[in-house]
């Protein structure tokens, strides 16, 4: 199996696992394929309690020899979708959430987060300061 073809299976099955999370706290979820032009993001979610959730996300996977997340895996057609659905749609629930195999955990990385350590200058994001990402779809349902 080429590096390619090792990545884009570990990048599928984190794919899967996110949809999966997504479900377990009663969102829909999907994950958008491949081939649809200008794809977005990787999966988008949504539920209605009180209010509606909705989410967009890019799914990322990251080695085990590695702590942090390169922000030079982040694509121009994420951040230009991200910015776009923040600023007309007034969306807040952007962001990446990466699964690192040196602890077998999702973590998210907000949008906003994101664009303000890129504005300045910093260039990833340690593993560690980043918050599961289960705690975050826990929050968000109990912050409706």
């Amino acid at each position: 199996m080429t590096n390619s073809e090792l990545q884009e299976k570990l990048g599928k099955a984190t794919e899967k696992l996110v949809v999966k999370t997504f479900k377990k706290f009663g969102y829909w979820a999907y994950n958008i394929p491949k081939k649809t032009a200008g794809q977005p993001c990787d999966i988008v979610a949504a539920k209605k309690d009180k209010v509606y959730l909705v989410w967009l996300v890019d799914a990322k996977h990251v080695r085990e020899q590695d702590v942090s997340f390169d922000f030079t895996r982040v694509e121009a057609n994420q951040i230009m979708s991200m910015r776009y659905a923040r600023d007309f749609s007034g969306m807040e629930n952007l962001g990446f959430v990466i699964f690192f195999d040196r602890d077998k955990q999702l973590r998210y990385l907000p949008f906003e987060n994101y664009e303000n350590f890129a504005k300045n200058g910093i260039k990833s994001v340690n593993m560690n300061n980043l918050a599961l990402f289960t705690e975050v779809l826990t929050d968000a349902d109990n912050n409706q």
